[in-house]
């Protein structure tokens, strides 16, 4: 008897492990070859001393962010002038490139933001969190708001429209925002002055949104969202996808500079020399064509993606492309990772300007205006 239980212990035991190594291998090989694996090879190691070009395009992306994150500051639907004045900043640049952009106002009433609060401080109170949204006074009048665009009309595919867009908003008056996401609006004015010389063979629609962060951000009211309701509406082409420029500055060569949500360390390098393309699984198809592209031209600058599902990774939908993957039209965001290794500085008065690579910025955001001139649905 004792023999035979001793039998059937290693068989349970062996049957035990053999599961948990196909469990495990299964989950491998999904990971591996649905989420991360991406078209052409990545450009690998630290980018040349700039060219004329790439130097040209620095000096533009500094002159930007510092005008948004130093000369205007902190922008919000909590100060509402200065959000104001960096809408007004950015239409102006967009002009100086002799492009007349579309204004798309709209209003926020104080019930929704307040209501919006509440909901997130239970939230952050529930698990224990700290960094409450401040409070916003019911006596606070409906405020208008606006996203502004402009359109360049694709000479192969005029029916087929990509967006791109960066949001201009901050999460407080406290925070000035170079990162996140002067950045982004940077990036999206270089890609204007590229298309305005170089056509695209799409249709391509460069949008300025606002109120991405909260409390705005994540509910309907955030301008992405506005925007992109407007387009299901009103557009009779199809749109073929949506880029979003979030966060595209802050770059180390520093081992353990870069951190993941599991299990993604176990696939991509501890350094935070790269640029990222995030999406969900939905948007598989479109990522990659996006990334094929990217690497094709070729970008010179290290680049890295996923196309997770939400389960896995909800922070794959933490950007302005959200609202168009609700909608059915698939989506990414282009990143150096927020969070994962601009943690100590997100969302503080400390996202300034001197955190940042602008020359490495330059070769994202080259790479980024030609992949966009070319990209084919």
């Amino acid at each position: 008897m004792k023999r035979r239980f001793v039998t059937w212990a290693k068989r349970i035991g062996f049957g035990l492990l053999l599961f948990v190594v196909l469990l495990f291998g299964t989950a491998h090989f999904y990971i591996r070859y649905r989420i991360v694996d991406l078209p052409e090879s990545s450009y690998e190691g630290t980018p040349s001393e700039s060219n004329e070009t790439v130097a040209a395009i620095t000096d533009r992306l500094r002159v930007s962010v510092e005008k948004l994150a130093v000369g205007i500051g902190g922008r919000s639907i909590y100060n509402i002038e200065d959000l104001d004045k960096a809408k007004n900043w950015i239409a102006d640049e967009f002009r100086k490139i002799e492009l007349e952009p579309t204004v798309q106002k709209y209003q926020i009433e104080p019930e929704r933001v307040i209501d919006a609060i509440r909901r997130r401080n239970n939230v952050l109170r529930k698990y224990g969190r700290t960094n409450f949204l401040p409070e916003y006074g019911d006596d606070q009048p409906t405020k208008e708001v606006a996203n502004l665009w402009v359109e360049f009309k694709g000479h192969a595919f005029p029916d087929k429209i990509l967006v791109v867009g960066a949001h201009y908003d901050t999460v407080s008056p406290d925070c000035p925002g170079a990162d996140d996401n002067a950045t982004g609006i940077a990036g999206l004015l270089e890609i204007a002055r590229h298309l305005k010389k170089a056509p695209p063979k799409l249709t391509v629609f460069l949008v300025a949104f606002t109120c991405e962060e909260y409390p705005v951000g994540g509910i309907n009211k955030m301008g992405s969202a506005v925007f992109a309701k407007f387009l299901i509406e009103q557009e009779k082409r199809r749109a073929v996808g949506m880029i979003s420029l979030e966060m595209l500055g802050y770059y180390s060569d520093e081992p353990g500079s870069q951190k993941y949500p599991a299990p993604f360390s176990l696939y991509f390098p501890n350094t935070a020399n790269f640029i990222g393309f995030v999406g969900d699984a939905t948007s598989r198809e479109f990522i990659r064509s996006v990334v094929g592209q990217f690497r094709q031209i070729p970008a010179t600058i290290p680049s890295r993606g996923v196309a997770a599902p939400v389960w896995l990774a909800p922070d794959v939908l933490r950007s302005d492309h959200e609202p168009f993957i609700r909608n059915g039209i698939p989506g990414l965001m282009v990143t150096d990772t927020s969070n994962f290794r601009y943690g100590d500085h997100l969302h503080q008065a400390t996202d300034t300007p001197d955190k940042l690579d602008f020359t490495r910025m330059a070769y994202v955001v080259d790479g980024l205006s030609r992949s966009i001139q070319n990209f084919e649905d």
